[in-house]
Protein backbone atom coordinates (compact mmCIF):
# COMPACT_ATOMS: atom_id res chain seq x y z
CA UNK A 1 0.00 0.00 0.00
CA UNK A 2 2.88 2.72 0.70
CA UNK A 3 4.27 2.14 -2.60
CA UNK A 4 1.26 2.62 -4.68
CA UNK A 5 1.34 6.10 -2.35
CA UNK A 6 4.96 6.67 -3.02
CA UNK A 7 4.37 6.37 -7.00
CA UNK A 8 1.54 8.51 -6.71
CA UNK A 9 3.04 11.84 -4.81
CA UNK A 10 6.18 11.05 -7.07
CA UNK A 11 4.18 11.57 -10.25
CA UNK A 12 2.18 14.46 -8.55
CA UNK A 13 5.25 16.39 -8.08
CA UNK A 14 6.71 15.57 -11.61
CA UNK A 15 3.05 16.77 -12.75
CA UNK A 16 3.73 19.76 -10.96
CA UNK A 17 7.37 20.23 -11.97
CA UNK A 18 6.28 20.41 -15.36
CA UNK A 19 3.81 22.53 -15.12
CA UNK A 20 5.78 25.04 -13.27
CA UNK A 21 8.02 24.54 -15.82
CA UNK A 22 5.71 24.72 -19.08
CA UNK A 23 4.49 28.38 -17.02
CA UNK A 24 7.57 29.59 -16.47
CA UNK A 25 8.60 29.25 -20.18
CA UNK A 26 5.35 30.59 -21.37
CA UNK A 27 5.79 33.67 -19.26
CA UNK A 28 9.26 34.46 -20.51
CA UNK A 29 8.38 34.22 -23.75
CA UNK A 30 5.65 36.74 -23.74
CA UNK A 31 7.69 38.90 -21.97
CA UNK A 32 10.34 38.38 -24.65
CA UNK A 33 7.89 39.08 -27.34
CA UNK A 34 6.11 41.52 -25.78
CA UNK A 35 9.84 43.66 -25.29
CA UNK A 36 10.32 42.89 -29.47
CA UNK A 37 6.82 44.35 -29.78
CA UNK A 38 7.56 47.33 -27.97
CA UNK A 39 11.46 47.92 -28.92
CA UNK A 40 9.87 47.10 -32.97
CA UNK A 41 6.59 49.51 -32.26
CA UNK A 42 9.41 52.67 -31.37
CA UNK A 43 11.73 51.64 -34.13
CA UNK A 44 8.96 52.22 -36.39
CA UNK A 45 7.52 54.86 -35.20
CA UNK A 46 11.03 56.76 -35.04
CA UNK A 47 10.86 55.67 -38.96
CA UNK A 48 7.64 56.99 -39.69
CA UNK A 49 8.38 60.74 -37.89
CA UNK A 50 11.84 60.98 -39.29
CA UNK A 51 9.98 60.62 -43.01
CA UNK A 52 6.74 63.00 -41.76
CA UNK A 53 8.83 65.15 -40.47
CA UNK A 54 10.50 67.05 -43.11
CA UNK A 55 13.87 65.95 -44.80
CA UNK A 56 16.27 63.56 -42.66
CA UNK A 57 19.31 65.63 -41.19
CA UNK A 58 21.71 62.20 -41.59
CA UNK A 59 19.52 61.80 -45.09
CA UNK A 60 19.75 65.58 -46.04
CA UNK A 61 23.87 65.26 -46.63
CA UNK A 62 23.02 62.54 -49.37
CA UNK A 63 21.98 65.06 -51.67
CA UNK A 64 24.75 66.96 -53.68
CA UNK A 65 22.89 70.38 -54.86
CA UNK A 66 25.55 71.83 -57.85
CA UNK A 67 23.00 74.35 -58.71
CA UNK A 68 21.37 77.88 -57.64
CA UNK A 69 17.85 75.64 -57.28
CA UNK A 70 16.25 75.25 -53.69
CA UNK A 71 15.16 72.31 -53.53
CA UNK A 72 11.61 71.69 -51.76
CA UNK A 73 11.58 69.52 -48.57
CA UNK A 74 9.28 67.21 -50.80
CA UNK A 75 11.62 66.74 -53.91
CA UNK A 76 14.52 66.37 -51.04
CA UNK A 77 12.45 63.27 -49.39
CA UNK A 78 12.04 61.55 -52.69
CA UNK A 79 16.17 61.66 -53.51
CA UNK A 80 17.06 60.82 -49.91
CA UNK A 81 15.46 57.25 -50.36
CA UNK A 82 17.52 54.62 -50.56
CA UNK A 83 18.05 52.61 -53.80
CA UNK A 84 15.98 49.00 -51.54
CA UNK A 85 12.98 51.50 -50.68
CA UNK A 86 10.31 49.57 -52.27
CA UNK A 87 7.35 51.66 -53.29
CA UNK A 88 3.68 50.40 -52.61
CA UNK A 89 2.49 48.37 -56.06
CA UNK A 90 -0.71 50.24 -57.10
CA UNK A 91 -2.46 46.84 -58.83
CA UNK A 92 -0.75 44.11 -57.62
CA UNK A 93 -2.91 42.14 -59.87
CA UNK A 94 -2.00 43.28 -63.42
CA UNK A 95 1.63 42.45 -63.83
CA UNK A 96 0.29 38.98 -62.30
CA UNK A 97 -0.61 36.69 -65.00
CA UNK A 98 2.29 38.12 -67.39
CA UNK A 99 4.75 36.98 -64.27
CA UNK A 100 2.35 33.24 -64.03
CA UNK A 101 3.14 33.51 -67.95
CA UNK A 102 7.00 33.83 -67.82
CA UNK A 103 7.25 31.51 -64.74
CA UNK A 104 5.73 28.63 -66.69
CA UNK A 105 7.89 29.46 -69.14
CA UNK A 106 10.84 29.47 -68.30
CA UNK A 107 10.07 26.25 -66.04
CA UNK A 108 8.83 24.50 -68.95
CA UNK A 109 12.17 25.18 -70.38
CA UNK A 110 13.83 23.06 -67.77
CA UNK A 111 15.43 19.91 -69.07
CA UNK A 112 17.01 16.71 -67.27
CA UNK A 113 18.27 14.19 -69.89
CA UNK A 114 18.71 11.78 -66.97
CA UNK A 115 15.14 11.70 -66.03
CA UNK A 116 11.75 10.46 -68.08
CA UNK A 117 8.60 12.83 -68.68
CA UNK A 118 7.35 11.64 -65.34
CA UNK A 119 9.90 12.12 -63.26
CA UNK A 120 11.11 15.13 -65.09
CA UNK A 121 7.20 16.68 -64.59
CA UNK A 122 8.01 16.22 -60.69
CA UNK A 123 11.30 17.46 -61.33
CA UNK A 124 9.81 21.46 -62.42
CA UNK A 125 7.41 20.98 -59.87
CA UNK A 126 9.76 22.09 -57.29
CA UNK A 127 10.74 25.16 -58.96
CA UNK A 128 7.02 25.99 -59.61
CA UNK A 129 6.10 25.48 -56.01
CA UNK A 130 8.35 27.98 -55.16
CA UNK A 131 8.13 30.25 -57.39
CA UNK A 132 4.24 30.30 -56.38
CA UNK A 133 5.28 30.71 -53.22
CA UNK A 134 6.88 33.55 -53.64
CA UNK A 135 4.42 35.16 -55.88
CA UNK A 136 1.58 34.28 -52.95
CA UNK A 137 3.87 35.78 -50.54
CA UNK A 138 4.74 39.39 -52.79
CA UNK A 139 0.39 39.18 -53.07
CA UNK A 140 -0.42 39.08 -49.09
CA UNK A 141 2.58 41.24 -48.48
CA UNK A 142 1.04 44.06 -50.23
CA UNK A 143 -2.42 43.69 -49.14
CA UNK A 144 -0.87 44.18 -46.00
CA UNK A 145 0.85 47.02 -46.36
CA UNK A 146 -2.43 48.50 -48.10
CA UNK A 147 -3.74 48.33 -44.54
CA UNK A 148 -0.82 51.00 -43.83
CA UNK A 149 -1.39 53.54 -46.62
CA UNK A 150 -0.98 56.75 -44.92
CA UNK A 151 3.06 57.12 -45.41
CA UNK A 152 3.12 55.43 -49.10
CA UNK A 153 0.61 57.56 -49.94
CA UNK A 154 2.81 60.66 -48.78
CA UNK A 155 5.22 59.00 -50.76
CA UNK A 156 3.46 58.71 -54.10
CA UNK A 157 2.48 61.95 -53.65
CA UNK A 158 6.17 63.42 -53.08
CA UNK A 159 6.91 61.38 -56.54
CA UNK A 160 4.38 62.99 -58.23
CA UNK A 161 5.44 66.44 -56.93
CA UNK A 162 9.13 65.71 -57.63
CA UNK A 163 8.59 64.71 -61.10
CA UNK A 164 6.41 67.87 -61.85
CA UNK A 165 8.97 69.81 -60.16
CA UNK A 166 12.19 68.07 -62.71
CA UNK A 167 9.30 68.83 -65.70
CA UNK A 168 9.28 72.74 -64.68
CA UNK A 169 13.42 72.47 -64.25
CA UNK A 170 14.27 71.07 -67.50
CA UNK A 171 17.82 72.18 -67.07
CA UNK A 172 18.28 70.13 -63.81
CA UNK A 173 19.80 66.52 -64.19
CA UNK A 174 19.95 64.09 -61.05
CA UNK A 175 21.59 61.14 -60.71
CA UNK A 176 22.87 58.53 -58.24
CA UNK A 177 26.63 59.43 -57.44
CA UNK A 178 29.07 56.21 -58.34
CA UNK A 179 31.28 56.08 -54.82
CA UNK A 180 28.23 56.61 -51.98
CA UNK A 181 25.05 56.33 -52.00
CA UNK A 182 24.48 59.99 -52.11
CA UNK A 183 22.40 61.81 -55.18
CA UNK A 184 24.08 64.28 -57.35
CA UNK A 185 21.89 67.58 -58.81
CA UNK A 186 23.60 69.51 -61.38
CA UNK A 187 22.46 71.41 -64.28
CA UNK A 188 22.42 70.07 -67.91
CA UNK A 189 24.96 71.71 -69.85
CA UNK A 190 27.13 71.49 -66.89
CA UNK A 191 26.67 67.10 -67.07
CA UNK A 192 27.25 67.29 -70.58
CA UNK A 193 29.96 69.23 -70.71
CA UNK A 194 31.87 67.26 -68.10
CA UNK A 195 30.88 64.14 -69.85
CA UNK A 196 32.49 65.57 -73.30
CA UNK A 197 35.35 66.30 -71.54
CA UNK A 198 35.96 62.63 -70.19
CA UNK A 199 35.16 61.65 -73.41
CA UNK A 200 31.89 59.53 -72.56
Amino acid sequence: MLLPAVVLILLIILLVTIVSHFWITLLGYFKNFKKIKLNNIKKFTKLQEKFEGGTDQEGASRIYNFTDTVLPNDVQRILNLDFNYGLLQVNVGQPLIRIIKDLEGSISKVKDNTLLEEGLSEFRNVPRARCVNVVTNHINYQRRRKSNQSADLKVLKDIKFTKSFLKHHEDLVVMRSDKDNSTVVMYKEEYNREMKKYGK
